[in-house]
């Protein structure tokens, strides 16, 4: 009976540290600061979305995780996303108020394209002026 005991003690001691040391990795380390990185690419709204419906999988392998800066058109606003030339869809740090039809140059990360509604997603978005 001891022996079980000492083992279910140790593997309870093992689990939580474990626990304490990926809790710490996931809520307390470095975050990523996109607005301090400097962007890869400076293109189009409209060229980079047209990249990822053309050819997917070598946009992905382009562009995936990396720091850009898209300049378009605002087509819509919906609370702190905002959407360039109606293809690229940048949920901003900060809520912002342009007005529709500004033309703005947003730096962001990839996050992806989504087939579903033909957008591009970037997050962590800041404007460059």
């Amino acid at each position: 009976m001891k022996k079980s005991v000492v083992i279910v003690s140790v593997l309870v001691g093992l689990l939580l540290i474990f626990g304490f040391f990926a809790y710490n990795y996931v809520y307390h380390s470095q975050h990523r600061n996109v607005g301090a990185e400097t962007a890869t690419l400076t293109i189009k709204a409209t060229s980079i979305a047209q990249q990822f419906q053309s050819d997917l999988p070598s946009a992905n392998a382009n562009y995936l995780d990396k720091v850009v800066v898209v300049s378009g058109s605002v087509t819509a606003i919906d609370g702190s996303n905002i959407i360039l030339d109606a293809t690229v869809n940048c949920v901003m740090n900060s809520p912002i108020q342009p007005k529709i039809g500004q033309q703005l140059s947003i730096k962001g990360r990839v996050v992806g394209y989504d087939d579903f509604l033909g957008e591009l997603k970037l997050d962590q978005c800041i404007i460059i002026q």
